[in-house]
């Protein structure tokens, strides 16, 4: 709806800074072809923010480092502004902008959360997105037992509970000697068992001696991941 061409003239009404860079114009006929380059530059623009950016949720745990982006576009360079809240954010040795605008958080905690404000100001004007950060309690799994020796032809349970912030989901998987379960071509020696939204139960039955080895329980949530293993070994 911006852009027209009329005659071999190209219009672009309402230029923003994406329009920036180089244009070429090919004339032809069945004698041949010639082109023509030009630059446009973008000397004088408001600051704008790409959608990806206008309005984010981010979600982490305790103790980890989040980088909430602010990086409009905008000529000449825009300042940058951060606010929590109606509260001017007040860098320390923990909170910092970044040299391209971007606020980091290092070593969360629940204080950090909250919903976060950064504003984009030059002399044609001003821009600003918004960011929610949400600070969860990190996920600790518990996998049982850690180490057994079984018999060919024996059966077993291996018992993986998550321990998780209420109101993150969590996804299982398993794995053995690194490799993911493929539990329709195990011949029906593994099954995955999920009788609890925060647990899950690996059931070997029969147990041949290919299958001993280092069974790992992956745990992953909105926020985190964590995994622990548990050997087997088989006489």
């Amino acid at each position: 709806s911006r852009i027209e061409m009329v005659n071999g003239v190209l219009m672009i009404h309402s230029v923003n800074q994406s329009d920036a860079g180089m244009y070429q114009c090919v004339a032809e006929n069945k004698h041949g072809a010639i082109y023509a380059g030009a630059e446009l530059k973008i000397l004088a623009s408001a600051p704008t923010f790409p959608l990806s950016q206008l309005k984010k949720t981010i979600i982490i745990t305790k103790g980890q480092e989040v980088t909430v982006e602010c990086k409009p576009q905008a000529s000449p360079k825009p300042t940058i502004g951060w606010k929590k809240g109606e509260k001017t954010v007040r860098e320390n040795k923990r909170v910092t902008v970044l040299p391209d605008g971007s606020l980091q958080i290092l070593n969360a905690s629940k204080s950090d959360e909250g919903k976060y404000i950064c504003r984009g100001e030059n002399i044609f004007g001003s821009a600003e997105i918004t960011a929610s950060v949400f600070v969860k309690e990190p996920t600790r799994i518990d996998l049982s037992p850690k180490r057994t020796e079984l018999t060919v032809g024996e059966s077993i349970v291996l018992s993986c509970k998550a321990f998780h912030d209420p109101t993150l989901d969590v996804i299982f998987h398993w794995t053995l000697n690194g490799q993911p379960i493929d539990f329709e071509k195990e011949g029906g020696h593994f099954e995955s068992i999920r009788a609890q939204a925060s647990s899950a139960d690996l059931m070997i039955r029969n147990i041949l001696l290919m299958h001993a080895g280092r069974y790992g329980c992956g745990v992953q949530s909105t926020a985190d991941s964590v995994s622990d293993e548990a050997e087997l070994l088989v006489r």
